[in-house]
């Protein structure tokens, strides 16, 4: 099996990450009413560490920039956790 980035090159790789990091962003919603205002603020400050990846990648598609931006990716998960737990909590 090839990894995304063999198959379609470091320039599309970037743009597929943006694609699904899209796709991500819009079908969220459909979900945060279940976690009230605290999922709204986590989800809007996810969002933005996502655009920050998205941006590093997309400006210079390198490795040592993907690996950069990866902190910015792994940091929303992050905020989700915990945005996931505050909303069960109160």
């Amino acid at each position: 099996m090839q990894t995304v980035t063999v198959l379609y090159g470091e320039r599309r790789t970037a743009y597929w990450i943006l694609g699904f990091t899209t796709l991500h962003i819009v079908i969220t919603p459909f979900f945060l009413w279940m976690l009230g205002i605290i999922g709204v603020v986590g989800s809007l400050f996810s969002f933005a560490l996502l655009s920050a990846g998205n941006g590093i990648i997309l400006r210079d598609p390198t490795p040592k920039r993907g690996l950069q931006a990866l902190l910015l990716f792994h940091a929303s998960l992050l905020v989700y956790i915990f945005t996931i737990l505050l909303a069960s909590i109160f």
